[in-house]
Order: C-alpha cells, then structure tokens, then sequence
C-alpha cells in the first residue's frame, strides 16, 4: 500500500526535479560555448535582465579559468550523476554503485561549494551581499552533506535519504535564482547586481521551504493512510 501511494504522490516530484537536473547541465555548458563580447551573436540578448548584465560576468569568469573549472566542471557532473544517485530502482538493482557513486557526489559537492564561497568573495556580482549570502548557502550546503553522510555511516537510511535530498534542494538555488530573474526582468527591474544577494538566498529558502511542505504533506499521508489501514484491519479481527 505505502509504495503505491509513492508513486502515486511521486511522479510530479521525479518530473521537476528531472526537468531541474536538465535545466542545470544548461548554465554549465553555456559558459564555455556562448560567444564572447564583440562576437557576431551577443550572448544574453534574449535575456530580459539585459545583455549588459551577462557580459559583464563572462570577463570575471574568463580571468580566474581554474577556480571556474573547479566551480563548473564539478557542477556539470554532479547534475548529470545525480539523476541515477535519485533513482529508487537504481539504487535496489545497484547498491555498491550507489554507495560509491555517493562518495564521488561528495567530493563533486565540497568542489563545488568551496568553489562557490571562492567566487562569492573574489569577484562577487551583486557586492557585500552576495558576499554574505553565497557564503550562508556555501555552509547550509555542505552541512546538509555531512548530516547525509553522518546518518548513512548510522544506517538511519530515512535520515540520510532526507538530508541528501535537501543538500540537492540547495544546490538548485542557482538555477532557481535565475528562473526568478526573467519574470523580475519582465516587469522592469534590470539593475540586478543591487539584488543578487537577497535573490541567491531567497532561492534558497524557497527551495528548502517547498520540500520541507512536500516532505510533511506526504508523511501525513502516508501516516493517514497507515492508520486507516490498521482500523480496517482491527475491524476484520
């Protein structure tokens, strides 16, 4: 009973964060192919925040190469791997994949972190508060993978699955950030340096916060649904 009400409740969940996944594997790519300034075909043209405030990033990543391979690269497999890292059916028919795939994620994640506090205070874009926010979400990050990984070494499986699946929720706040930016654009607001700060980590807590109602809606579910199960079963006996 309880499986079929997970994937009854858990088809939308796969869906966007599937659509997440993909969506995050773009940014990483585009650094590397969109042309340069002065190129035929200006990059963020299309954008409503302003090619300006696209432009105006490319040189920053272009003159610190190492610190953006060590931000993006990492970045781009960890979207790519997480898909299988998240599959139920792959994790039962693989285990010893899994665990060792987890410990790579691991490594992928701290890159990725440490390379974004970096990047947050060498070239920030948005100023003091990107500073201080992309440091917040640095921390909140990695410390969703240790207490990952705490509970994993605990084999308190329920645990571990609930913090990892967190520490994915954080690193989506890029992605979600710049989702936010076209309906921002739309209505005008192009001076997006004097909110990326409030933005980043508005991103974050939304994302923590829809998993968390997602979390509880479907333990309340699952816990109604157990109840009626074991009244129904009294009744018979």
């Amino acid at each position: 009973m309880n499986t079929e009400i997970k994937k009854k409740n858990g088809n939308g969940i796969k869906i966007l964060v599937g659509t997440f996944l993909f969506l995050g594997l773009i940014p990483t790519l585009g650094h590397y192919f969109a042309p340069r300034p002065g190129a035929t075909s200006p990059p963020g043209q299309f954008l409503p925040v302003g090619k300006a405030w696209f432009l105006e990033q490319l040189p920053q990543y272009d003159l610190n190469p190492i610190i953006t391979f060590l931000h993006l690269a990492p970045a781009f497999l960890f979207m790519l791997l997480l898909g299988f890292q998240l599959s139920t059916s792959f994790r039962v028919k693989h285990p010893r994949v899994h665990r060792h795939m987890g410990w790579v994620l691991s490594i992928l994640a701290i890159s990725i972190a440490l390379s974004g506090f970096v990047i947050g205070i060498k070239f920030p874009f948005g100023g003091t508060s990107e500073m201080v926010t992309s440091t917040l979400v640095a921390i909140i990050f990695v410390y969703c993978l240790y207490k990952g990984i705490h509970f994993a070494r605990q084999r308190n499986f329920s645990q571990h699955k609930l913090w990892m699946i967190r520490m994915v929720a954080v690193s989506f706040t890029p992605l979600t950030m710049r989702l936010l930016m076209f309906p921002i654009g739309f209505f005008g607001i192009t001076e997006m340096q004097a909110i990326f700060g409030s933005l980043l980590i508005f991103s974050c807590v939304v994302n923590l916060a829809v998993l968390e109602i997602v979390i509880l809606k479907r333990t309340r579910l699952l816990r109604t649904h157990a109840n009626q199960f074991l009244f129904t079963k009294g009744a018979d006996i």
